[in-house]
């Protein structure tokens, strides 16, 4: 119940804008150090990362050192994943997959890092449990041929109503080392995804694996779940 009335009370549109203020200028404290960041042009909000995700990505990124990334969906958190690995993590393997090749057309004027590929994986509509209208990519499991990901950012595809962006979600046992990883899943204030955050929890639990969560509240939730070895991104 205390979690229900807390995201209730974060879902008011006053308390998101004040909450967003407040994570700017958090990140921007936080990445005082690089100067190439504070140089890196970056379209926050509205349909784009929020900075409650540039601030997450960053201190996750910072603990974790991943040796493999993946993310879902191509747009300014990948400018930002991009620039950050290729400048302070460069042997990391940043697998970026994008469904519209229009799209990754346009972000070819942004320069990716050495260690950043995009894969253009197409998606279509279909049904998720034989019941929800679904936007899923096509033959996503292939992505297993990458290995494990210690971490996964989930922006993409397109949400729908319920049960959103479910393919990390279909393909888990095959994507993650259940001994270290980390999820990070963007856009949880939505029933969609949020169903889906919650069927990955669920999942977890039914295969006995140890693992903490985080939400982060902002003008959009940003949620995390995590091996026991990250118990302390509850406090980032």
């Amino acid at each position: 119940m205390r979690k229900f009335i807390k995201r209730c009370y974060y879902q008011f549109p006053i308390v998101r804008k004040v909450n967003e203020s407040v994570w700017a200028n958090v990140f921007h404290d936080s990445i005082k150090q690089y100067s190439y960041l504070d140089r890196l042009s970056l379209n926050v909000g509205r349909f784009s990362a929020s900075y409650t995700l540039l601030y997450l990505l960053h201190r996750v990124i910072s603990i974790s050192k991943p040796k493999q990334l993946l993310e879902l969906g191509l747009g300014e958190s990948t400018k930002f994943i991009s620039t950050f690995l290729g400048q302070e993590y460069n042997t990391c393997n940043h697998i970026i997959v994008e469904h519209d090749k229009n799209w990754i057309k346009h972000f070819s004027k942004f320069q990716l890092s050495e260690c950043s590929k995009i894969e253009l994986i197409a998606a279509k509509e279909g049904k998720y449990l034989n019941k929800y209208r679904s936007y899923n990519y096509v033959d996503f499991g292939k992505i297993a041929q990458h290995g494990k990901f210690q971490l996964i950012v989930i922006d993409g595809p397109l949400g729908t109503k319920n049960h959103s962006r479910n393919d990390v979600l279909q393909y888990l046992e095959t994507l993650i080392d259940f001994e270290n990883f980390i999820i990070i899943f963007d856009d949880t204030d939505r029933l969609g995804e949020y169903q889906t955050f919650k069927a990955i929890i669920k999942k977890l639990e039914k295969m006995s694996i140890k693992h903490g969560t985080a939400t982060y509240y902002g003008d959009k939730f940003v949620s995390l779940v995590y091996s026991k070895n990250y118990g302390y991104l509850n406090s980032l």
